[in-house]
């Protein structure tokens, strides 16, 4: 009798046990949306409605039994298999290209609370009378672009004239690039291009009274992106380039295509290039003097890789619509249309963006004030260069030069320190810049310091030959 009265209780034990553990593991389950249940029970899927037969073995399903272990055990699974996670999957799988009002793939959640997520490609879809429009253009495009992608320069004759354009197309030559294509913006440019079997198109473009004054480069610049518009709406993606640019290896193995715009970035390290916290010092806040902001250097305007979305269409748009109505720098308002929030009647656009890798993609002012000057990121620029842009120098063409016969020719000497400075000033009035900036920094400190020594209510003594430097960066 005592053993069966203990063999009794200890099975009670081991029940409560049991139960407790299942209880507490359900709760976790619940409150963590960790999907610790079959997958196939948990969607029914449509492409038009919100509905579905319930228990059907769907897409969703599948998707999420791409994210379980080997094991087979779905809470071992490095990524947690949630409701959201399996239907964005699925939906992604059953994308297709779709304009605006489009139905779109949706997913809805049956056993947990209702769950709708839909997602769309975003691609553009040319209609028709697009298609009509543009029928010239996308006569070339079907001959010349790769994958419906294509590298397009925009110009006129002036380029060509003193050399830089014919630079720029050897080098594309030379890198094996098929698909490219120069947009001609005059009889002169569209002559020589047939007369060399050069990939062309002419297309009439006049600029806006606003930009019609500005230097010729600026100008040509600023018509790019109406020009942009014409492919995109066609659904052809553009890796858009200015002549002022060496090409070294073909360019489009190394884009990600994940975003709307990928952009060269004008930051010379990681940190101005993807961006940093940059904080603010106002003494006269006290305690609050610290505000942090976040900098980031621009994306050039003159090297990016623009895909057929209709965010990016609306990019252009934007672009063009405001360089028609003001006399501004085309890459500043580039800029600004992609980074500017919403606030007030304003409705940010919010692409999406990713910054080209800078030893790819090189702006002049990386390559010719750190990686000429060290022999380890040098022997990598040799393998690895795509694309150099000489944006930071004004003697463009005679810098370009220098490139071609280090990196093609082999001369070690074409971008030596003597060739080339730093920047476009001489040593001299280098020295002299450096002295200018000693003052301006001397004086900003005192400024500061005045203003810190009023916030506590007493003076500060502040010696008038102060010659430490301030820092621009903390």
């Amino acid at each position: 009798m005592f053993n069966t009265r203990l063999l009794s209780s200890v099975v009670l034990v081991l029940l409560g046990v049991v139960l407790g553990v299942n209880v507490a593991v359900f709760m976790i389950s619940s409150s963590s949306g960790y999907c610790a249940h079959d997958p196939s029970e948990t969607f029914t899927a449509s492409s038009r409605s919100q509905g579905g037969g319930a228990g059907m073995k769907s897409p969703a399903a599948a998707a999420a039994r791409k994210l379980e272990s080997p094991s087979g055990d779905p809470l071992a699974s490095a990524v947690p298999v949630t409701p959201k996670v399996a239907a964005e999957m699925a939906a992604r799988a059953h994308a297709t290209p779709c304009r605006y009002g489009d139905d779109m793939v949706t997913f809805k959640g049956e056993r947990n609370e209702p769950l709708y997520h839909q997602y769309c490609t975003g691609l553009v879809v040319p209609t028709e009378e697009h298609r009509k429009k543009y029928a010239a253009l996308e006569a070339v495009l079907e001959k010349v672009a790769i994958n419906r992608e294509v590298l397009v320069a925009v110009s006129d004759v002036n380029p060509l004239r003193g050399g830089m354009l014919k630079l720029w197309i050897d080098g594309v030559l030379r890198a094996g690039v098929k698909n490219y294509l120069i947009v001609t913006l005059d009889d002169e440019l569209t002559k020589y291009c047939k007369e060399n079997n050069i990939n062309h198109y002419y297309r009439k473009t006049v600029a806006s009274k606003a930009q019609a004054d500005l230097g010729g480069n600026h100008r040509v610049s600023g018509m790019k992106f109406q020009i942009l518009k014409d492919f995109l709406l066609l659904g052809y993606h553009v890796f858009l380039s200015d002549v002022d640019i060496i090409t070294l290896h073909d360019p489009f193995p190394y884009l990600y295509r994940d975003v709307d715009v990928e952009s060269l970035s004008d930051g010379f390290n990681d940190a101005t290039a993807y961006g940093f916290d940059d904080v603010f010092d106002d003494p006269a806040m006290g305690w609050a003097r610290f505000a942090h902001t976040y900098r980031q250097f621009v994306y050039n305007s003159g090297l990016f890789f623009i895909r057929a979305t209709y965010t990016s269409v609306e990019l252009v748009d934007r672009v063009a619509a405001w360089l028609e109505a003001e006399k501004a720098w085309d890459q500043a308002v580039f800029n600004l249309v992609i980074f500017k929030p919403s606030h007030g009647q304003y409705v940010g656009l919010n692409p999406s963006t990713r910054v080209l890798d800078p030893y790819v993609f090189m702006n002049s002012k990386t390559f010719f004030t750190i990686v000429r000057h060290n022999p380890t990121l040098l022997k990598r620029a040799e393998k690895t260069l795509s694309m150099a842009h000489v944006n930071y120098h004004p003697d463009k063409f005679e810098r370009l030069k220098g490139l071609w016969a280090y990196f093609v020719e082999g001369k070690k000497d074409a971008i030596s320190l003597e060739r080339f400075p730093n920047g476009s000033e001489t040593p001299e009035r280098l020295a002299e810049i450096r002295k200018e900036e000693e003052r301006k920094r001397n004086g900003g400190r005192r400024r500061l310091l005045s203003l810190a020594a009023a916030a506590v209510g007493h003076d500060v003594a502040i010696p008038a030959n102060q010659t430490e430097p301030i820092p621009f960066y903390n």
